[in-house]
């Protein structure tokens, strides 16, 4: 008398369900390091902010491109931010918008002031494991 025949269909449900368990590690795993890669200008875009709200301008300034730096010293760039007057006068940052392209980080939020909300954008840049800023638009008003 012969056996019965093996019914397989334990195994290969298993087989299924490893295949998908390990695509989907694969697939979260990817949107995590896209999501933090495109995210990873945020606390250089924070720091910037908070230097400017404490007044601290010459840190804020080494926050700048080698090329705003070239055209500023501290004194004139204080002149330059007391032109956008939410830079210093804000309470919070909202940064919730960011787009990686050719090399430049774009962060879009919103500062709130004690006039309301007021739009901002960094053009950001990575230069040896650090982000720099390359323009600040704020309220429509690009920082001289």
């Amino acid at each position: 008398m012969m056996p019965p025949p093996k019914n397989n269909t334990l195994k290969y449900v298993g087989i299924g369900c490893g295949v998908l368990f390990a695509l989907a590690l694969a697939c979260g795993g990817g949107f995590y390091v896209c999501v933090s890669k495109i995210t990873e200008a945020k606390p250089y875009a924070h720091a910037f902010l908070r230097d400017l709200r404490e007044s601290n301008y010459p840190s804020a300034l080494q926050r700048m491109d080698g090329a705003y730096q070239s055209r500023h010293n501290v004194q004139s760039f204080q002149a330059a931010v007391a032109q956008l007057p939410a830079l210093t006068t804000h309470t919070d940052a909202t940064l919730n918008n960011y787009n990686v392209s050719g090399g430049v980080t774009t962060v879009e939020g919103t500062l709130t002031t004690p006039t309301g909300p007021v739009p901002i954008t960094l053009l950001m840049t990575e230069q040896g494991g650090h982000y720099y800023i390359q323009s600040v638009t704020v309220g429509g008003r690009t920082l001289p």
